[in-house]
């Protein structure tokens, strides 16, 4: 099996580094330690610590951005399947992928403003999904707001409860998810 470039190894690396250290203790001389390189090396692509952890977050960012499409190829003609799936897949995507959490969840200014920006995009196309719903079933903007609001709390307390064990990560669970996106759209209020 090839190996990874080393721009993609630093990448991973500093995903895994967040992940354990945390933003105020990341270091891209441990990343570059721990890809076996000298410290030098990762600013052979990036300008600096900013440009680094702006990169992390469109990595992660461009991986979600093709599970959606994926999703959205699969049901091209039902916007309420498309948000019921791209929820519960973005639940999976957490969990699966628990360091990328890390990342995502940062405070705004630990990602620069870029990486903040890029941080609202991951749930910007369920938003514009949602709204295109609203539209068509004619609720209001205050029906379109809590609808929003109701499916990203389900999201996330869904990841988070999954994270703490405090409910088994398995398909039976994520049929709970499922089910409740998919009743938030069976509620008019």
């Amino acid at each position: 099996m090839k190996e990874k470039p080393l721009r993609d190894r630093l990448i991973t690396e500093g995903i895994r580094e967040i992940g354990l250290a945390g933003i105020q203790n990341f270091s891209v001389r441990k990343v570059a330690a721990k890809c076996g390189v000298s410290c030098a090396a990762p600013y052979k692509y990036f300008a600096d610590k900013q440009t680094f952890l702006d990169a992390v977050v469109d990595h992660i960012r461009i991986q979600w951005i093709e599970r959606q499409h994926k999703i959205l190829r699969a049901r091209p003609n039902d916007l309420r399947r498309q948000i019921v799936e791209i929820s519960v897949d973005y639940v999976r995507f957490l969990v699966e992928n628990p360091n990328f959490r890390t990342v995502i969840m940062l405070q705004s200014g630990a990602g620069g403003e870029y990486g903040y920006q890029i941080k609202g995009s991951l749930s910007g196309l369920t938003q514009k999904l949602i709204t295109k719903y609203s539209r068509a079933a004619n609720l209001s903007k205050e029906q379109t707001r809590l609808k929003t609001y109701v499916i990203r709390a389900i999201i996330t307390g869904a990841a988070v409860l999954f994270d703490y064990g405090e409910l088994e990560y398995n398909e039976e669970n994520l049929k709970l998810v499922e089910y409740s996106v998919n009743r938030e759209f069976d509620l008019q209020a």
